[in-house]
């Protein structure tokens, strides 16, 4: 569905990937988010979206990483969640942070829960 969407972007804007995004996530993209989104520049949005698909498998990458590394899902999203606490035990220098309560949009607008892990992260990274 995504790359279907991806291909139809330039033509048809920013409007169906809301769309497709909304109905991946099964809910509605906080409007700020996607007043941000629909005004994004089509083309920019599908470039971003296809050299995020490109980058492949990083699993076997993940035990080598040497700097820190935040990940952060709600614990309603499904699978994600799930993945993204595996992920956060392969990396020697990650930390998870499961958010009671949201699903994956939810999770992405819910800056005052992992707002001071993003700022020990970063300053972990300062060492």
């Amino acid at each position: 569905m995504l790359a279907a969407t991806l291909e139809r972007l330039p033509a048809e804007g920013t409007e169906g990937f809301v769309a497709a995004l909304e109905a991946y996530a099964g809910g509605r993209v906080p409007q700020e988010r996607r007043d941000r989104c629909l005004r994004t520049d089509p083309l920019a949005l599908a470039a971003m979206c296809r050299a995020l698909f490109a980058e492949g498998d990083v699993a076997p990458d993940m035990p080598h990483w040497p700097f820190p590394c935040l990940l952060f899902a709600g614990e309603q999203d499904g699978d994600l969640h799930d993945q993204a606490q595996r992920a956060a035990e392969a990396i020697p220098r990650a930390r998870f942070i499961s958010l009671p309560g949201l699903d994956h949009l939810g999770a992405h607008g819910h800056v005052e829960g992992v707002l001071e892990a993003v700022l020990a992260t970063l300053r972990a990274g300062a060492d």
